[in-house]
């Protein structure tokens, strides 16, 4: 009996002990929040382009947590070339009225098909360059 009232009193000894001091929190001092500048070009939504006073160009870029400043030389992302580099890895064969498309993904290829007029950006431009590599290959031959 003397052992179960242990068993229990100790538990509850343990919850009533004063807590152990804890050092000061270390608070972060607040900086100076980025802004897109006034004179910033609007590259797409979301995306700005600045020039600043010494000539070198700046992207400000829309984020969850603020805005972000990158320079123009550590861009990884070519807003220009967007929608020809998706076209670019899409295959496209003519059906009838539908286009048939593929592209490779890491699960393996994907393909889908769609009719000639309700075509997006990066299938027309895959469309449009398969077209001319028909033209390209029926020259050829012809040569």
């Amino acid at each position: 009996m003397k052992r179960i009232v242990l068993a229990l009193l100790l538990p509850l000894a343990l919850c009533a002990a004063p807590p152990a001091s804890k050092p000061p929190a270390k608070t972060a001092k607040p900086g100076k929040a980025i802004t897109v500048p006034a004179g910033a070009t609007q590259v797409k939504t979301g995306l700005w382009k600045h020039t600043d006073k010494d000539g070198q160009t700046w992207y400000y870029r829309e984020s969850p947590f603020g805005v972000v400043k990158v320079a123009e030389k550590d861009m990884t992302f070519k807003p220009s070339a967007e929608s020809t580099t998706a076209a670019a890895y899409i295959k496209a064969t003519e059906d009838g009225d539908n286009v048939k498309f593929e592209r490779p993904s890491p699960f393996g290829i994907v393909r889908w098909s769609k009719k000639k007029a309700e075509l997006n950006n990066a299938e027309a431009a895959a469309w449009k360059r398969a077209q001319e590599e028909t033209a390209k290959a029926a020259q050829g031959q012809e040569n």
